[in-house]
């Protein structure tokens, strides 16, 4: 029992209920990472006023900053008009 209170404590989760999408907000410190799915591992790098990720997926999955992305999909959607 010890041991999974130890464990527990050592990952902080909550989960956000959004429409129709779960955000999990997790607690990490430099060097340590997160995993999603098979083959995507986020590993904070530093953390001096801003967080700096490292992105580890192969490469055939894009990896954009959000407002690159959105700027992407408004660029898709004037092309189709």
């Amino acid at each position: 029992m010890a041991l999974f209170k130890k464990f527990a404590i050592g990952i902080v989760a909550h989960w956000l209920h959004r429409s129709k999408h779960i955000m999990l907000i997790l607690t990490r410190r430099i060097g340590e990472s997160i995993v999603i799915g098979d083959n995507i591992i986020i590993r904070v790098l530093d953390v001096k006023g801003q967080v700096k990720l490292g992105i580890e997926a192969p490469r055939e999955i894009e990896v954009h900053r959000e407002e690159i992305y959105a700027k992407i999909h408004e660029e898709w959607s004037e092309e189709k008009d």
